[in-house]
Order: C-alpha cells, then structure tokens, then sequence
C-alpha cells in the first residue's frame, strides 16, 4: 500500500500549494463554487486561478518554486526532511526530464489540477471523472543569449517550457468527498495485481466475443519460430518442428519494445547459430533481459503459451533468415493473440512491469481534523507537450507520443497490425483493440489508438485507401527512428503488402505508381537541409529511396526519415476540408519505378526513377520575387510566392515549397542558384467547393528540379502550384496551363542518389561465390568468407556485372552475378573497396587462397 501521511507530512509550500480547491465547501462541486467566485479567470480577471479550457477544469494551486540544476537542491532538502511529495517531484524531474534539460542551470515548477467537464461511464456502469494534478515545468538556458544585445528591436528570454508531469489522482475507499467527486477508485499497486489481471481477462474476453476483425491475409500460416513458456523452463520451437507443424489457431503473444543502445541490445538473450542449440533445449528465466523476462510473465498471468520475440526468434546473424522474417511482420503480429507493448523504458535492459511507489495526500493539506478525507496520487509520466491544446489531446495519448516507442519505426507497424494491445506505461497499464482504448485508471473506452490497418476494409473506394495512406501512414511512420535508416521500407514492409491486396497497384519506394499525382507532392515539417548544396550533398548519403519519396528523406543519416506534415503542391492542399480536388495529368509520361534488393519486393531498393516527359521551364529564362521593392527583393522564403517573368515583363505567379532553405544567411541573394532550378508540369488542379458547389479554375502544379551530377539525371528539390497572392496584390496574372504549352517538352529522370546500394561478394567454405545486398551501415565481416568487398558503382563492379533479380543463392536472394564476367576479371589487381564513413575509397587485395578458389 502506498504510504499514508498526513498535512505535517508535507513542507510549508506543499501543505498550501496541495490545498485541494473548495475544500471548505465540500457538498459541492469545484467548479460550481470556483464559477461563483473571484477566482475564476475572466477577460477582466486573466490572472485568476480558474479557468474552463478544452473541455477540462483547471485550477492553478498556489505553488510556485524554482530550484537549481541538475540537483535540485531545493527539493531535496524539503525530501530529506520528511516532506514526502517533494520526495516524488524530485524523483520525477530527475528519472523523466534529465536528459532534456541538458544545459540548463534552473528550474520553475508550477502545479495545477484538472478535471473533466462531466463524468464518463467505465466499464463497470459507474460515473467518473479524470482527476489530474499536473507540475508544469520551465527550464533557465544560460547558453541562450539575449538577443536584445543584438538587436534592441528582439529580446529572447532564456527560459523556456520542458516538460509537463501528470499524476492521476484516486479516491480512497469509504471517503466521501472523493465520491462527491466522482473520482476512480484506487489503482492497484503492481501493474499486474489481482485488480490489473481481471481488467485484463475482462477486455481479452469482451474482444474476443464482440470485435470483429477482417482476415488480413487469407491462407494458413505457420511461424518459423516460437517460445515455449510453459514449463519450468523454455525453450525455442521451430518450424520444422511436429509439435508446431500439428497445431493450429496457435495461441501466442507478439513483444512490441525497443533494444535501447547497440550495446543493450546486443547483451539481451538473442537467437543465433551458436545459441539455437541452447535454446532449444532449454533456458531459464534469469537468462533473459528484463524486459523478455516481463513479457514471459505476462503471458503465463493470462495462460498464453506461446511468445514471439524478434530477438529470440529471428536469426540475429544470418541476413536471409532476418529479410524473411521481417517481410512476415503483418502475418506475426496480425495473427497474434495480443501484442505486449513496452512504453515505459527505451531499453531491453529495464523492467516495464515495475510501479512507482503512490503517495495518500488529505484534500486538506492544513486543517489536521479532516486529514481523513484522503486522495491518492498515482504513477506519475511525463509528457512533451507543455499542455492540452485540444479536446482529443488527451494525458494517455499525449504520453504516448512521449515515449521512445512511439518513436521507433518498427513499432509502427507492429501497433497497426496487431488486432489487440496491453499497453504498459509509466501512467499504468492500457488495453486497445477496435473497439477503443480503455486506461486502468478510469477503465472508460476512448477512441482507439492511433491507426489500425483494418480500417482500410471499411473504405468506400481505393481513393479513400489512397487518401489513408498518405494521410495517416505517411506521417504517422515519418520521422520515426530506426538503428539503420536502411531499415525504412522494411520495417514498412508489411503494411505495404496489405495495402497492394487491397489497391491492386505496384508499390514503388513508399508510393503507389497508380497515385503519383498526389503522392509525389508531400511536405516535410521544417526544411529538411540548411541550404540548397546541402540538400544535394546529402543525396550521396547511403542509398534508402529517391529524391521523389519522402522515404528518401533522411534528417539525420542513420536514425531517422523527414516527418511528413502534409500533401500539396505549392502552398496549396490536396486534401483540404471542404473541398473537392480534381486533378488532371498534364504530363505525356508519369512512370516510377524501383529495382528491389533480395526477396522482399516491399523491402530495401536499390535504384528508382522518376520518368516525366511533359512541358519543362528552366527559371534561368526568366525569374523575379513577387515584391520589386526593399531589400529582400532577390530572396527566396522556403515556402511562398514567385514568379515568372516573360521577356515582355510579364510577371505570372505561383506558388512554391522547397525542399531547404535557401537563405541561411540573409544577406545572400538568392538569384545565383534560382538559375539552376526547373519548374516541371506533371498535372493540373482545380477546386470545388462541397457546399456552394462552385469551382475554380484549373491551374498547373509540379515538380521542381535540379541536375544532378550525372548529366541526363535531377533531383527534387521541391514543388510549385497555384499561387495564393490575392487578387489586385501585385500587377502579376497567375500561371496557366496555357503558358506551359509554349515551353518545350522534353524527358525529365528523376533519380534517387548519386550513390548505388552496396554490395558485398563473398566466397563461401564451398568455394562459391555468395553475393548479398546489404548497406553500408550493417556491412561487416561475413561469417562464411574471409573478405567482403563492397560495390559502389551501379551496374558493374571491376567487370563483373550486377543484376537485380531473384537469385540462385539460398542464402542471399536478390542479386545475381556473370559469373563468366567474374572469371575475365584479374582478382590480383588492387580493387577499390569504398569506404562509406570517409566518404573516399580505400584498397584492398583479394588474397592468393581466394584466387585458387573455384568461381562459378
């Protein structure tokens, strides 16, 4: 049981600030007495402790403190003298918002409760409602100059807000205020307690017996691997074997976490060649990390018998067995029973069923006499957000989006396809399932979480399947991290083969060939690259998709991909409210293709190409800003306004996004690369207004482009469309489709990178000539040959040619060698091995054993 202590527990600041609000009239509600009184914030009163905003009652406690960093020196002598919530802030700052608060030296702490509008009926037919005390938090950045030192016109403060904490506040039992306010019940002390396991059998149960799901895949499946967690000890099965070969409708749990560091991951329990002999006799439970450990308990709590891990599961060495496994994802966990979900801890090496320690607090902090009357204050979590700014904001999902598994790219995918979610966080544990998300806490369904790939089944049309996939795949997935950015597409890989079924179109790198003329044109939040030379130079970073994708977009190599805000040319939206877009091709040739590496054809690429052969208009022809006057007249914003000027000095506008930003310095004029830009026509659009049922014009919107190094190719760089300049602004027409009739028509290829997917060859203790395709960043030593030598250069490597296409080879599908080309080539000759963390090529020697080999 949490510890119980009275007012004389708390120091001074606390005793007052923690006074709960109209504790003097304790037969009424809050916010009928806080209505009444001076309290309440008004336009006359803006700095009155009461307020109702986005749906919740907020009370501003009178309690303030500012405390140093990282110590917190303040609240750890209030701690040490007995005053326990200065004891639970401190730990909470400490284990939550360490890391963020980086350089600061100080911290403001703030504290608020809020509670619902109205109760909600739980699960069990009772009214509650959420009561949430929350210490809103404002750091002190000393590195942070004041830009009045600058510039007297600016002044920049060097506080700024960090994170928000929130506690769900409990009622105790037999107390009646607590009733009176419709608070929940007590939450239980360990997250799988006797009260957390009937929540959890209830809603399994209630899921099983009345949602519905769609068959994803028809057909049986067999899983190549799982855990045994029955015994007292378990053990791997396999495929091969009859026990699993004789079962069907397996009941299995899938785990949903993040490895942590390289160096966590590496030291949890992990399947490889040497292991499986261990594994599959048998282990114990202290041999696994902690959060396997977790799992396993968890599932013998709610009689499951099985448990999939990718680590245990997966061959961790052996990148044929991991490409299979991977492109399996939405069979895995879509078949599963339930997906265990790990929200609490980033790292394989932290237990997630662990509870923090919750505190009994009187609702009066002052008056000893009603020290009774008592709330509980639950597990605490952080959220990133500084506060609720919407109705749907609410603390579950804003704590979500605050954990690192929400962060993760795999876990994408594993929440979309998994029918059912026990959800551990730091707040408490969750269920989700199609029906909706239901908290410990309240235990009242709310909507569910995020997307589920069910719902494309209950889509009218394929446009409406194509509309989610750009609107909540797309952004949704974006932005994610992942250890090896090369790990973009597979880790999409399964929800890509569920939508092909349903769309009946060829998926080219994140984009469906049959919807180029809206896929084509997302919008990254913030400019992706700081200048327009850095955007190109990151384009020789290692190969993950085309300039055309945004799955090509990577903001930092190695973590993650750009973050898709929205969908449109220009400044214009394809998918506004409202309206109705019509879109029309303008285009003579709109054709993408990829090359995929290995077997997974929704997996790792090597190439892709964007053709268009259509009207083109080199800005070089002629340019200006939509503004003649002051300064900035040669300058370019990422977003806005230009136009083209005709030589009779005609000015006709549109509408523009760029890909970076092209000023980074102010003081430099942006004609000198505005030259090198292209505008290329792919479509027309035209708007119709769903309620008035009037249309607009339809006006031209596309590509804009760069050369690339190699002379027939270019990039993206960004995308024009109608202008958004009002009319009569400037004495400028708008552009037309018209216009583009007189401007030349010519092919434009529109490529990934400069720089081909790497390739390793490798000779096998047979002899043989083993070719994989791997990137860059996992390239390593191959376990069946001395060497490896990596490719660089599309289409030959020394004489040897390079095909993508489905290979012989039973362990490294994908690419396919002219074996007669290999045996032409003098593997004496010094070959230049390329060197992706330099950025130049290296040499090496093949060695004289290698030479003697038989090639085939």
């Amino acid at each position: 049981m949490g510890q119980q202590f009275s007012g004389r527990n708390l120091c001074k600041r606390c005793s007052r600030g923690l006074r709960f609000p109209t504790i003097d009239y304790p037969f009424l509600n809050p916010e009928d007495v806080l209505a009444q009184s001076p309290l309440v914030k008004t336009a006359l009163n803006p700095s009155g402790p009461y307020s109702l905003e986005h749906g919740l009652h907020r009370f501003e406690c009178d309690y303030f403190l500012e405390d140093g960093l990282p110590e917190l020196p303040i609240l750890a002598a209030t701690a040490s003298q007995g005053c326990l919530f200065c004891r639970l802030l401190r730990h909470a700052i400490l284990s939550f918002s360490a890391a963020e608060n980086g350089s600061c030296d100080a911290i403001r702490i703030y504290l608020n409760y809020f509670w619902g509008i109205r109760p909600a009926i739980s699960q069990n037919g009772a009214g509650v409602n959420e009561w949430i005390l929350q210490a809103t938090l404002h750091v002190h950045d000393p590195t942070i100059a004041d830009r009045s030192q600058l510039d007297s016109s600016f002044s920049v403060s060097c506080w700024s807000s960090g994170n928000t904490l929130f506690w769900p506040l409990s009622r105790n039992p037999g107390g009646r205020y607590g009733l009176q306010l419709r608070m929940p019940p007590l939450m239980s002390e360990q997250s799988l307690g006797e009260q957390n396991i009937a929540f959890l059998q209830s809603n399994i149960h209630r899921c099983l017996e009345g949602c519905s799901y769609k068959v994803l895949v028809p057909g049986a499946f067999v899983l190549s691997r799982l855990i045994d967690v029955q015994g007292d000890s378990f053990r791997l099965v396999q495929k091969e074997d009859v026990e699993l070969r004789a079962m069907h409708n397996i009941r299995y749990a899938t785990l949903s976490y993040c490895w942590g560091s390289k160096a966590e991951g590496l030291s949890q329990l992990r399947l490889t060649k040497e292991t499986t002999p261990q594994l599959q006799s048998g282990f114990v439970l202290e041999a696994m990390s902690p959060v396997q450990r977790d799992a396993v308990i968890v599932c013998r709590t709610l009689s499951i018998p099985y448990l999939w891990i990718d680590a245990l599961c997966i061959l961790q060495d052996d990148a044929s067995d991991w490409e299979r496994e991977s492109s399996m994802m939405h069979r895995i966990y879509g078949d599963s029973l339930l997906t265990i979900c790990n929200l609490k801890t980033g790292s394989c090496q932290q237990s997630f069923l662990s509870r923090q320690q919750q505190l009994t607090i009187p609702f009066d902090t002052i008056n000893s006499s009603r020290a009774a009357e008592c709330h509980r204050v639950g597990p605490g979590s952080v959220v990133t957000a500084p506060t609720r700014v919407s109705v749907k904001d609410t603390w579950s999902r804003l704590e979500f989006e605050s954990t690192q598994w929400i962060t993760r790219a795999w876990t994408f995918q594993e929440a979309a396809m998994s029918t059912r979610m026990i959800m551990f966080a730091n707040s408490g544990v969750y269920f989700n399932c199609s029906a909706g998300l239901v908290w410990e806490y309240n235990r009242v369904i709310k909507e569910p979480l995020r997307f589920s790939v069910s719902s494309i089944f209950d889509c009218a049309s394929k446009t409406e399947v194509y509309r989610k996939w750009n609107l909540d795949i797309a952004p949704q997935f974006s932005g994610r991290k992942a250890t090896y950015l090369s790990d973009s597409l597979p880790a999409l890989s399964g929800l890509a083969q569920i939508f092909a079924t349903v769309l009946e179109d060829e998926y080219v790198a994140g984009l469906w060939k049959n919807d180029l003329l809206n896929s084509l044109f997302w919008k990254l939040k913030g400019s992706l690259a700081g200048s327009l030379a850095d955007l190109i130079s990151s384009f020789d970073a290692p190969y993950i998709g085309p300039s055309w994708s945004w799955i090509g977009r990577g903001v930092d190599a190695g973590s993650d991909v750009g973050e898709v805000r929205s969908f449109g040319p220009g400044l214009c939206a394809l998918y506004p409210r409202h309206s109705t877009v019509l879109l029309r091709r303008q285009c003579t040739t709109l054709e993408a293709s990829s090359v995929t590496l290995g077997a997974d054809k929704f997996g790792k690429i090597g190439s892709a190409t964007l053709l268009i052969t259509g009207r083109v208009y080199p800005l070089g022809l002629g340019c200006c800003n939509t503004s003649d006057s002051g300064q900035y007249k040669d300058m370019w914003d990422d977003v806005g306004n230009f136009c083209v000027e005709r030589p009779d000095g005609e000015k006709l506008a549109f509408s523009y996004y760029l890909d970076f930003f092209p000023n980074s310095n102010n003081k430099t004029a942006a004609r000198n690369w505005t030259q090198d830009l292209i505008l290329v026509l792919v479509g027309s659009i035209q708007y119709r207004d769903d309620e008035a049922g009037e249309k607009s014009i339809q006006e031209p919107y596309g590509l804009i482009v760069h050369q690339a190094a190699q002379e027939d190719m270019y990039w993206r760089v960004g995308t024009f469309g109608p202008s958004t300049l009002e009319s009569g602004s400037e004495m400028v027409s708008d552009l037309s489709v018209d216009f583009f009739q007189t401007c030349e028509e010519t092919t434009v290829k529109i490529a990934g990178t400069s720089v081909c997917a790497s390739y390793t060859l490798v000779l096998n203790p047979n002899g043989y000539l083993l070719p994989s395709a791997i990137c860059h960043d996992k390239l390593q030593q191959s376990p069946y040959s001395a060497r490896s030598y990596t490719h660089t250069h599309s289409g030959t490597w020394e004489g040897i040619s390079i095909q993508p296409s489905p290979g012989p080879c039973p362990r490294v599908a994908g690419i396919l060698i002219d074996y007669d080309a290999v045996e032409a080539v003098d593997i004496q000759t010094t070959i230049p091995i390329a060197d992706q963390s330099e950025g130049e090529a290296t040499e090496d020697r093949v060695e004289e054993k290698e030479k003697e080999k038989e090639l085939h």
